[in-house]
């Protein structure tokens, strides 16, 4: 299979060390076993050997945990992985400090693993003592969309910081997904002054009709004999406004006459074929 990936990567233009860890990703730090090439140790290039180790990784946390990975790491150190890259390895996964996981982060948004794996490792960085941290992680989900980004940010919405909260709210409009809808409605109505912006957002990103029944109730919240208008409402009219017309268009020609200035600009700019920005907390 290693002839078959590297005539890929050849074909698809890709780097020279996606090319070698191609080739040498299934080769032992020891040479021993399946012998793919007559190369052990620093002999075998570095994008190899850094895909053998986490292969290694992913293959034992994907049924056994974190734990059992990390050990199984440490034991396979100077036999089947390279020492050096199990220590700085190793380093990583116990670092608390918040510009090694934010590296982590990034690199593994980028990656090419499989979405599952790049879940996994998204759902450990949610337990990181640091919100800046678990934002990240959100964020990186909310960027992949689909079913990663509803079930990390699902995961997420009962975080102790609001501001990784309002980011789940985003990821869960990112994902589009159905099963987002109830969340979102309920943190529309009974979260924070800035969790239900991010929720108005989040329903415009969503797209679904349900998404429009839930932003139409905000119109009808009343204070005292009046009926409520201010940023939450604002924002529902900008969201509302991102919607398609055959969902929305009930409900914003209901508003273009509206007593809040800002709300009826939405609705008639809507009506004229122009598109308002979300509006983000």
């Amino acid at each position: 299979h290693s002839d078959a990936a590297e005539m890929l990567a050849y074909r698809l233009g890709l780097p020279q060390s996606v090319t070698e860890a191609a080739q040498y990703g299934g080769q032992r730090w020891d040479g021993k076993g399946i012998k793919l090439f007559d190369v052990k140790g620093e002999d075998i290039p570095i994008a190899g050997r850094i895909l053998y180790l986490a292969q290694t990784v992913d293959a034992i946390h994907s049924f056994a945990g974190q734990e059992a990975a990390l050990t199984a790491a440490q034991q396979r150190s100077g036999s089947e992985c390279d020492p050096k890259l199990v220590r700085y390895f190793l380093g990583l996964a116990h670092d608390q400090r918040l510009g090694v996981v934010q590296a982590f982060v990034v690199a593994l948004n980028e990656s090419l693993r499989p979405t599952p794996t790049v879940e996994r490792w998204l759902t450990l960085v949610l337990q990181h003592p640091r919100s800046e941290a678990r934002l990240l992680a959100v964020e990186a989900a909310g960027r992949r969309g689909a079913a990663m980004a509803e079930r990390i940010g699902r995961l997420a919405l009962g975080d102790a910081s609001s501001e990784v909260r309002q980011a789940a709210l985003r990821a869960l409009g990112k994902s589009r997904r159905r099963e987002a809808l109830q969340d979102l409605a309920r943190s529309l109505e009974h979260g924070t002054r800035s969790e239900q912006l991010a929720a108005t957002e989040a329903l415009g990103d969503l797209g679904l009709p349900g998404a429009a029944t839930v932003l139409s109730r905000v119109f009808n919240r009343k204070r005292f004999l009046w009926k409520e208008r201010g940023p939450v409402q604002e924002a529902a009219a900008a969201a509302l406004a991102r919607l398609p017309r055959d969902i929305s268009g009930h409900t914003l020609e209901s508003l273009v006459g509206d007593r809040n200035s800002r709300i009826a600009s939405i609705a008639a700019t809507a009506f004229s074929g122009e598109r308002e920005g979300p509006v983000r907390p």
